[in-house]
């Protein structure tokens, strides 16, 4: 799939982001969904710096099924899609990687 960046908020205010960081928060999603997914996974991603970011899919099986790097992304808010049609259903990770800070977040694709 390829990564549409987004200039203008397509959705509302989310509640409850799960997320893990690794290190300092450099990066933050700010909002996932739908969730579960059936085609697209939108997402708020603020970045405290502009930075190449680095968008993994991993698998349940920790496989890394989808890689690619993005930007570079602006201090702020970024609005990202990722068409998710293509993935079985189940469960993945969605990570996000820049200047060796790391952020996951769980979604199901149904």
């Amino acid at each position: 799939p390829d990564v549409i960046h987004l200039q203008a908020p397509l959705w509302p205010r989310p509640f409850g982001i799960a997320s893990v960081f690794q290190g300092p928060i450099q990066l933050q999603f700010m909002s996932v969904y739908p969730n579960p997914v059936v085609d697209n996974l939108y997402f708020q991603l603020y970045i405290f710096q502009d930075a190449e970011v680095e968008l993994q899919l991993i698998d349940v099986n920790g496989a890394i099924i989808y890689l690619k790097s993005i930007g570079p992304l602006h201090n702020g808010l970024n609005n990202i899609v990722i068409p998710c049609e293509t993935l079985a259903g189940g469960t993945y990770f969605l990570k996000a990687v820049s200047k060796g800070y790391a952020i996951a977040t769980k979604f199901i694709k149904s």
